[in-house]
């Protein structure tokens, strides 16, 4: 298995870094229930190893521009554009993903999709 695959693993004991839980502490005991089952029907590793792809083809781009990108099959496991950002934000955490910056600042430019300035993601590996 690769580094990669292995930081996909969300089933597997993540590496030391620090990681954002997949809900608030917050939340509601529902909230957590449905993040510990997205998470064992292996949906949560899926999502990311498509947004991840995605994001390889398609760097510097808006969440929303790579939902637009994603093919019929893959909008099965990912029904909307929330579900990349969740995503990307866990890539990020894994190390797999960023926001490149300019001039020291995160990119932001309008979207391609919905014309609102949004942030920018590309991947790392």
């Amino acid at each position: 298995m690769s580094q990669t695959q292995g930081l996909l693993d969300f089933n597997a004991e993540p590496p030391p870094g620090p990681y954002a839980p997949h809900y608030r502490a917050t939340d509601p005991e529902t909230s957590r229930k449905a993040a510990a089952k997205h998470q064992a029907s292996g949906k949560l590793s899926r999502n990311c190893t498509i947004v991840l792809a995605a994001l390889q083809k398609h760097p510097r781009s808006t969440y929303a521009e790579l939902f637009a990108v994603l093919s019929s099959s893959e909008r099965e496991t990912i029904p909307d554009n929330k579900e990349v950002l969740r995503r990307l934000n866990d890539l990020r955490s894994r190390g797999l993903a960023r926001n490149p910056t300019v001039a020291g600042e995160i990119e932001k430019r309008a979207c391609r999709v919905n014309g609102s300035t949004m942030q920018t993601w590309e991947a790392t590996v």
